[in-house]
């Protein structure tokens, strides 16, 4: 009898701990990311681009934005890339990846061409 309430114990813990394996792995993998570049858009659409010509979409703690557009800030934020299911109804929907804004400092007063940025 004690061998069957350790065992069921056992298997209690095991399938715990399996479960929340997912939640830990994905909070580790995500960790903050800093990006340099130009800031554009308005109230609701903001996009940064970098010196490479990437693009990201701004998400999260945007109130920081709307007084940057037009110049090059650096944002640290959570960017979480584009992932396309096959047949999915979304499919093709997502064009760029998204940075969740965390905070943000600036850089220069303007946005140069994105290849010169400093």
């Amino acid at each position: 009898m004690k061998s069957r309430k350790l065992f069921a114990a056992v298997l209690g813990s095991l399938i715990v701990l399996a479960l929340s394996l997912p939640s830990m792995a994905q909070s580790t993998m995500q960790s903050n990311t800093t990006i340099e570049g130009c800031l554009d858009g308005a109230i609701g659409s903001y996009t940064l681009t970098d010196r490479a010509g990437a693009s990201y979409r701004l998400t999260g703690n945007t109130a920081l934005l709307k007084i940057h557009v037009g110049e090059t800030v650096r944002v640290t934020g959570r960017v979480t890339p584009v992932v396309h299911v096959p047949g999915a109804m979304n499919e093709g929907t997502e064009t760029q990846p998204t940075l969740s804004v965390i905070s943000l400092k600036r850089v220069s007063g303007i946005c140069n061409d994105a290849n010169s940025i400093p």
